[in-house]
This record gives C-alpha cells, sequence and structure tokens, in this order.
C-alpha cells in the first residue's frame, strides 16, 4: 500500500527516516534566517513584532502590552508604555512630581 502525502506548502522540507512523505523543517524569515517550526522571534524589522514559525510559515502579532495606569508614558524605542511616569497635557512628569498647571 502507498503511502498518501499531504501537500507541504513550505520552503524547507525533509523526509523524516522511515517516512515517504515530506515535511517541513522550519521556516526562513525576510532576512532568510531559517527558523525551526515553533520557534518565536522579534521582527527584524519591527521589534516590536513578534513571529513564529508554524508549519513552514511566519506569521507575526504585535506585542501585547499590559498598561495599568492612566497617563502612560511611551519612550522612543520601547514597545509598550509605561507607567514610571506620567503624560499629562504633552508634558512628561516622574512619579511624584507635582503637576504645574
Amino acid at each position: 500500500v502507498r503511502e498518501q502525502c499531504p501537500s507541504v506548502n513550505c520552503v524547507d522540507v525533509e523526509v523524516p527516516p522511515g517516512s515517504c512523505c515530506p515535511v517541513c523543517r522550519g521556516c526562513v524569515d525576510s532576512y532568510g534566517v531559517r527558523r525551526t517550526s515553533g520557534e518565536q522571534f522579534r521582527s527584524p524589522e519591527d521589534r516590536c513584532q513578534i513571529c513564529t514559525c508554524t508549519e513552514g510559515s511566519v506569521s507575526c502579532r504585535r506585542e501585547a502590552c499590559q498598561v495599568r495606569c492612566d497617563n502612560p508614558v511611551q519612550r522612543p524605542g520601547q514597545c509598550c508604555a509605561s507607567c514610571d511616569g506620567c503624560m499629562y497635557q504633552g508634558v512628561e512628569y516622574s512619579n511624584g512630581a507635582p503637576i504645574q498647571n
């Protein structure tokens, strides 16, 4: 009986020992870097994107941020706003600093 192989839609395939059917070995990201199946990594284009290699393809999503304050501060180079200060009317204040009107 001949084994029926499912189609694989990936760049990097292998035929495991004892099998006749090819399987996806991993992924190749947009920079040509080989990734193993199941690997998570930051996108080289956008460090705030978390990418996953699954069955030969790469999917990315924005990093989930949990900010638990009313006026978080978004700093350059950070993916998520932080609560170690606050932003009020376009001015950044550190924790405990008086706010001038």
